[in-house]
């Protein structure tokens, strides 16, 4: 059975965010690039897996050939486990930050100013928060070294299909969505919120729903 392919769009946060004047608003919307794609694995459970590298910020050490990174629109930014950041001797500092996750919320370190490494695509300045994904290494029978969310993902449109098993990233502007299917505008606050109906047959309930396609492990 065929499914339509999932589209997330995620321009509108750039220009709410201003993100470093990368994309600066114009007149006219250039229309979007595609920039790189890449294959993933999908688990029976619907969840993600894609196979990036990462760098420190002025390359005097690339991490690893490939690390296995879950696609987590719930995600609020982007993680690395602790037992991998501890192998590749990555700089952790201290913060503040509550994470809430599956094991409760908890304050973690972050490595800062970090680049993710994809095919034909290299995204700087990024900061990963690290956080311990043992249990869900064990769940998948497969080491989890990250969690890639908004911090990526609000960076770009990003295009899953599902049934080739493929990603399409592009850069934000103008975008021609297949026919058929709904096009959602949510709102941004981290990971994506839409405003819709609920409805049975005695009642309806018009509120706020996360949009989340994949399960939610951590975000801060």
């Amino acid at each position: 059975m065929n499914r339509f392919p999932l589209f997330i769009s995620l321009i509108l946060s750039i220009a709410a965010h201003g993100k470093a004047g990368l994309y600066k608003q114009q007149d006219t919307v250039l229309p979007a690039r595609l920039v790189t794609t890449l294959p993933f694995h999908q688990f029976v459970d619907g969840v993600l897996l894609v196979r990036a590298s990462i760098a420190l910020h002025d390359d005097t050490t690339l991490a690893k050939d490939t690390l296995n990174f879950i696609l987590d629109t719930g995600s609020g930014g982007i993680s690395i486990d602790s037992t991998t950041a501890a192998e590749l001797h990555l700089p952790l500092s201290p913060s503040d930050v509550v994470i809430h996750g599956i094991g409760g919320s908890r304050t973690v370190p972050f490595v800062y100013d970090m680049s993710l490494l994809l095919p034909h695509l290299r995204v700087d300045h990024l900061n990963f928060h690290v956080n311990n994904y043992d249990m869900i290494s064990a769940l998948y029978g497969i080491h989890i070294d990250g969690i890639i969310g908004y911090s990526f993902l609000s960076q770009y449109i990003v295009r899953i299909d599902y049934d080739q098993q493929k990603i399409w990233i592009y850069t934000p502007g103008q975008f021609a969505y297949p026919e058929k299917g709904f096009l959602l505008k949510p709102l941004f606050a981290g990971i994506p919120i839409i405003h819709e109906t609920l409805a049975s047959n005695r009642q309806q309930v018009k509120s706020f729903f996360f949009s989340i396609p994949e399960p939610v492990f951590a975000c801060c």
